[in-house]
């Protein structure tokens, strides 16, 4: 059974419980996405018996139980999208530059394209226990998308493989390596990292929570490579009220002569409205770290995101990012929308 159902079955199980927690609280672990904070719910004393195999049964999931070097979850999914895309073949912002009073025009064929994109998204994942408590997980995911209208293609690539200890129901250390590509008309963008990340949770009241650090080292090899060090802090909660809540913070260091984010705070809230799971999102971050016209540069982000699930397993989602820098060219606003089914 894969996570999502297993989520849902966790989630019915925990409706049901015992009068011991909510069952608000109870419903915003399911909409929390945190199959660890669920295990930690469903492992506290008042629980269930029905619970407790629930519990087993998502523990054997995430191959922290099970048969040793047998994989205990293999799933794949194909999901097509539609989607409006502010920079489909990685150009240059606008079409003419002004300096010392002179204008110079951007080759057309340089300059950003805007335009649906549709395409097709695959990903694949498994699990499988090394040792009663270690597990090893990974996922590829693949993009391919088409503009029609600009007769231009995107392709995305990425991937992870985890080796993850649960010391106990309550504390997690998972270590990772991942990578991604992108290529598009004008280039490609790729790289690689590596982290290491202690999940704790908590029981507070009635409200569950799931406290993050982690730390990783990214290597861009796109553009001559480059090396940052970043660091996260993060809290998801799953209130009494029915909410989930989503916080995290990420700070990096400077890299020289690299434009590179410095710090980005997210605050995000799910909860079934007319019942169905709505999540909305608001993201900041600041960059720096490259020189324009020989000025240092400084671009502030801000996104508000909405993702809303809809009937027969398809999704929407609506954004709006507005981009603020030392260098006015760099200056943008885009609104985002996109469309996808899971099958």
């Amino acid at each position: 059974m894969g996570i999502a159902r297993l989520l849902f079955a966790v989630a019915i199980a925990v409706l049901s419980a015992e009068p011991a927690f909510s069952s608000s609280s109870d419903e915003a672990i399911a909409l929390s996405g945190a199959p660890r904070l669920a295990v930690f719910a469903l492992s506290q004393p008042e629980r269930s018996l029905r619970d407790r195999w629930e519990m087993r049964r998502l523990l054997i999931s995430l191959a922290f139980e099970g048969r040793v070097l047998v994989a205990s979850r293999i799933e794949a999914h194909v999901s097509p999208f539609i989607r409006y895309d502010s920079n489909l073949n990685g150009g240059f912002p606008v079409s003419s530059l002004t300096v010392g009073g002179l204008t110079f025009q951007i080759n057309p064929d340089d300059v950003r394209k805007k335009g649906a994109l549709v395409g097709l998204d695959g990903q694949a994942s498994f699990a499988m226990p090394l040792a009663d408590g270690l597990a090893l997980s990974g996922v590829g995911q693949v993009e391919l998308g088409y503009a029609p209208q600009q007769r231009v293609d995107k392709t995305q690539l990425s991937g992870s493989l985890c080796v993850e200890r649960m010391f106990n129901t309550a504390t997690w250390l998972s270590s990772c390596l991942s990578g991604y590509k992108q290529v598009f008309d004008l280039g490609q963008d790729r790289g690689i990292s590596g982290s290491l990340t202690l999940r704790q949770e908590l029981l507070v009241g009635q409200s569950f929570h799931e406290l993050t650090i982690g730390v990783s080292r990214k290597r861009e090899l796109a553009n001559g490579g480059s090396n940052q060090n970043i660091v996260s802090l993060g809290m998801i909660s799953a209130l009494r009220t029915g909410f989930a809540l989503n916080t995290n913070f990420s700070f990096g260091d400077a890299v020289l002569g690299e434009l590179v984010m410095r710090n980005r705070v997210g605050i995000g809230i799910s909860g079934l409205i007319a019942g169905r799971p709505t999540s909305v999102f608001f993201h900041r971050e600041e960059s720096r770290g490259s020189l324009y016209l020989g000025q240092p540069r400084r671009d502030r982000t801000l996104t508000v995101q909405m993702i809303r699930s809809l009937p027969w397993r398809w999704s929407a989602e609506i954004s709006y990012s507005l981009i603020r820098s030392s260098a006015d060219v760099f200056d943008d606003n885009f609104l985002g929308f996109s469309v996808s089914r899971r099958f």
